[in-house]
């Protein structure tokens, strides 16, 4: 692994990279800090791993294209996004709705938002765990909560 490192961060050629990136994702942490700067190999980058934006520069990590690219692809590549972005109700709301436990990413301000956790918890009462310390003394959303969990284990025998 720090031969292959060592060699990727002398590569100066998109393309090559761009090669090298599509046939092994996980590549990408190594590249030089000249290609992580070039937006085309960070989109391809997260289309293959979105988890990879955890190695994209900041302005990347806070573009809403390439970080929507990446939660296709992984769900939980929203903890890596900008603190801005995981503030973006919209993009939060489609990982919350493929995986709920994903509010535990979101910005302070969401994880603390009514419409936010209801929908959260609707989808698993589990994701109270996520939810703001405000929030979880909001005796709606606990109910639900607790319904949800209730329903999810079944009857009790």
């Amino acid at each position: 692994t720090s031969l292959r490192a060592a060699i990727l961060t002398f590569i100066e050629s998109v393309e090559v990279i761009l090669e090298i990136i599509k046939a092994h994702p996980d590549c990408f942490q190594y590249i030089n800090a000249t290609m992580r700067q070039n937006r085309e190999v960070v989109q391809i980058a997260v289309q293959a791993n979105g988890l990879s934006l955890k190695h994209a520069l900041d302005k990347h990590r806070d573009d809403i294209e390439i970080v929507e690219l990446a939660v296709k692809q992984n769900v939980f590549a929203l903890r890596e996004a900008s603190l801005r972005l995981r503030g973006d109700r919209k993009l939060v709301l489609r990982c919350i709705a493929q995986h709920p436990s994903t509010l535990r990413f979101a910005s302070p301000e969401l994880q603390n938002d009514p419409d936010i956790c209801e929908f959260a918890l609707r989808r698993d009462g589990g994701a109270l765990r996520y939810m703001s310390v405000e929030a979880k003394g909001n005796r709606r959303l606990v109910t639900i909560a607790i319904r949800q969990s209730s329903t999810a284990k079944g009857p009790p025998e």
